[in-house]
């Protein structure tokens, strides 16, 4: 029992972990938007942004293999949050008190339906 209890640990930290990388994706796709369409630069930096997306689906496999799928998918709302903290650092980009809100209300969605009966 108290090996599976550090696996559901361990699973739960790469799950926060990915949710965590998924902006990411994200990131880079904004990099791109910087250069027109077709040039070298675009075209490199779009490459990236699609092997970004498929580490991130092996991965996402691989954390959800014998998860439970309900906690595993409100878990991923999460990134909505990330979002703005990678935002908030990388673009400085402002986080506004209704942003702040939004978070509250995610969090407390995924609290619903992430506790123990």
């Amino acid at each position: 029992m108290k090996q599976n209890s550090m696996y559901n640990k361990k699973r739960y930290l790469l799950l926060h972990l990915l949710v965590l990388y998924y902006p990411v994706i994200s990131i880079v796709a904004k990099y791109a938007s910087k250069y027109d369409v077709l040039t070298w630069q675009f075209l490199l930096i779009y490459g990236l942004q699609l092997f970004c997306i498929g580490v991130y689906a092996i991965f996402w496999q691989m954390v959800i293999k014998g998860m439970d799928l309900s906690i595993a998918y409100s878990t991923r709302a999460l990134v909505v949050i990330y979002n703005m903290f990678w935002a908030y650092i990388l673009f400085e980009e402002r986080i506004s008190f209704k942003n702040i809100i939004g978070s509250i209300i995610i969090l407390l969605g995924i609290w619903v339906v992430t506790k123990d009966d």
